[in-house]
């Protein structure tokens, strides 16, 4: 991930053991827990090793090659996974200074809460939501994850938060609140304090006056202070469109892609990823009766307009694809048993390697869950058995992979 503006998922939500969200209820309040300072590889408490990592269940969010933040879950401690004779797991945060070889934990939530989502804006700056029914808290953090504040505790309609942040203090946060066939209703609460306070743009009561119910509608992403994207998903036999907002998220219109129609498909759309103001990219997954395809589209003013680029078909009609862009003129997309890349502005496609070429898995049906680089040559995926994944790591452009084996204190 670079530093440009722009907002990056994993599509698959809960799939092939990359269980990224801790779950559940309480009456406490949820213990937090900062990890005490160590040295790099040892435990702070122990000094001992830093703990193998093992299944490597967590979103990355790399900023440079040695830079990088995570997110997700991990057994808690004296056990070796989550099961249904032993439920205990940890909602998890860590950070790497080495590449992705050693991370620290910074941040940990008991069980009994939800760690609903987490943005790391930068080396300094990340965000986490700590959910419980119908309240969360938003914790900052301004020193990489060594100190973290409390926002207030704000009741809200939705649930399953994901948060955009385009600077220190800007933000938004979009969750669920009911769905139905093709559609679904959200909610749209914005900060200008770095999540100290949130004030509600869309709710349940209005929500069919400011935001189209039509698509299942989940993230956004800014480009400036008043111009912003949502992603959704649609099924639909006429030309797609995105959702947008040229008033901080107050109000959203449609923003119809010129796709020539050729009958109904499912298109997942996006939030664009931008370079600066004015040139992003916009990826768009399409499926219908006869092929499922990776679509690019790009802006050179600031989103007003869209062009279409060399759209990549794919076979892969099981989930929507990881996908990472460095520049306007090159990235990678992945899809669970192949990896591809563009560096001509996505005019064509290449594939560098399959699944079974990068975990050197020649059985089990290896898949790869999530691509992620910070230049043009440095990258990692996650990938590996549905039952346990493994961090790999390119300095080629993802022409070669190794495996890196992580230990976190």
């Amino acid at each position: 991930m670079n530093t440009h503006i722009g907002w990056r998922r994993l599509f698959y939500a809960c799939t092939a053991g990359m269980l990224l969200l801790a779950s559940g209820c309480g009456v406490n309040e949820p213990t937090v827990k900062p990890a005490e300072p160590g040295a790099a590889g040892e435990s702070p408490a122990t000094g001992a090793p830093g703990k193998k990592i093992g299944d490597f269940s967590y979103r990355l969010s790399m900023l440079d090659e040695k830079t990088g933040w995570a997110y997700g879950r991990r057994p808690a401690e004296g056990t070796t996974a989550p099961s249904a004779a032993n439920p205990a797991f940890l909602a998890s945060v860590i950070r790497t200074d080495e590449g992705g070889v050693h991370w620290q934990e910074v941040r940990s939530v008991e069980s009994d809460f939800s760690l609903t989502n987490a943005f790391f804006l930068d080396r300094a700056h990340a965000w986490v939501t700590v959910e419980k029914g119908k309240e969360f808290t938003t914790y900052h953090t301004a020193d990489g994850g060594k100190t973290w504040k409390a926002g207030q505790p704000r009741q809200h309609e939705g649930s399953n938060n994901k948060l955009f942040f385009l600077n220190e203090k800007q933000g938004w946060l979009t969750s669920f609140i009911r769905g139905g066939a093709n559609s679904n209703v959200v909610e749209l609460l914005a900060t200008n304090d770095g999540g100290e306070t949130w004030k509600t743009l869309i709710g349940e009561q209005d929500a069919d006056q400011k935001l189209p119910i039509a698509g299942v509608k989940e993230a956004v992403v800014f480009s400036t202070e008043k111009k912003g994207w949502m992603s959704h998903t649609i099924r639909t036999g006429q030309q797609p469109w995105m959702y947008r907002t040229q008033d901080g998220g107050v109000s959203w219109q449609k923003q119809v892609l010129p796709y020539e129609v050729q009958g109904e498909a499912v298109y997942f759309v996006g939030v664009p990823t931008f370079f600066d103001t004015q040139n992003g990219l916009l990826a768009v997954n399409r499926a219908d009766e006869t092929q499922v395809s990776f679509d690019v589209w790009a802006t050179t003013d600031g989103g007003e307009s869209w062009s279409p680029r060399a759209l990549l078909v794919h076979h892969d009609m099981e989930a929507n694809p990881s996908y990472d862009f460095v520049d306007p003129q090159t990235g990678w997309m992945a899809t669970r048993s192949g990896l591809y890349y563009s560096g001509d502005g996505f005019r064509t496609w290449e594939q560098l390697s399959t699944a079974e070429q990068i975990t050197g898995i020649l059985e089990a049906n290896p898949i790869i869950m999530q691509v992620d680089f910070v230049d043009r040559q440095t990258g990692w995926v996650v990938a590996g058995t549905p039952d346990h994944m493994n961090l790999y790591k390119t300095t080629d452009g993802g022409r070669t992979w190794k495996q890196v084996d992580p230990t976190r204190t």
